[in-house]
Formats: C-alpha cells, structure tokens, sequence
C-alpha cells in the first residue's frame, strides 16, 4: 500500500504540521497479523519532512528504508526534459540546447523547479506560435517565476 495523494501534489509530506498525524502513522505501522506487518507506508517530501521524522525517535525506528534524491546533473535534466516531451506525445527537440542549458542552470538541477520553468516557456512558446524554445524565452519565463 502506497499511502500519497493521487494529484500532482504527493511529494507534501513536509507539510504535515500536526504531530498528531505522525504519531497516527505510527500506529498504524504497529499493525501485524500472523506475525506479518499489515502496512507499508511511503512517505515522500522535501528535507525538512527528515528533520520532522527525526524528531520522533518512536517513528524514525519504524523506517526501514531512507533516501535523499538529490538534484540532477546537466545531462540528467536534458534527459528528464526529454523524457516528460515523450510521455506528452511528442519526439520532437523543442527545448534549444542554449535552453536546456539555461533551464538547468536557473533550477539547480531540481525537478519542481525544472517543470515549472518548461511549463511557462511552452506556454510562452505556444502564444507566440514559436516551434523550438530557445534561451531568451528561458530567461523571460525565469524573470516571471522570481517576482
């Protein structure tokens, strides 16, 4: 059982606030029958949602398993960048290699960050009726999300 949100929003587990919730999720890890544990839970979110867990000695024993995705490299943006054109249908470049780099460069190699600047440069792009996305677009699209 994978418990998370089925939006776009299911990296949140640092926004619990309520230690409460915590100490529910912890219950619910104690579940077993024949021996066997019932629940397996996958929580997700940024660094602070360790330093949440952390702070619980009676959870942070329950997890098994911990890992810190960091951020991706230059080559591994153009490849996600890349890879989200194809699962949206489409094996066309659209991102300019000046872009790409760009795009890397103003989001540190994160994710979130990666997608919001690519959503607002096609949406830029789209609007001007452009078919390749190139850096002067990436930097007026980075302007805008730093207001």
């Amino acid at each position: 059982l994978v418990v998370t949100d089925a939006d776009e929003h299911d990296e949140e587990g640092h926004l619990i606030e309520d230690k409460l919730i915590f100490e529910e999720l912890r219950l619910l890890l104690n579940l077993q029958y024949k021996n066997k544990f019932l629940l397996t839970l996958i929580l997700l979110g940024q660094p602070e949602l360790k330093d949440k867990i952390n702070n619980i000695k009676q959870l942070q024993q329950r997890i098994a398993i911990k890992h810190h995705l960091s951020s991706l490299n230059e080559k591994e943006t153009q490849e996600y960048i890349q890879h989200r054109l194809v699962v949206a249908g489409t094996q066309r470049k659209i991102f300019e290699d000046n872009a790409m780099k760009l795009i890397y460069d103003q989001s540190g190699g994160i994710p979130r960050r990666i997608n919001q600047i690519c959503d607002m440069a096609l949406l830029s792009g789209f609007s001007k009726q452009l078919s390749s996305i190139g850096k002067d677009i990436i930097k007026e699209v980075v302007e805008d999300l730093e207001v």
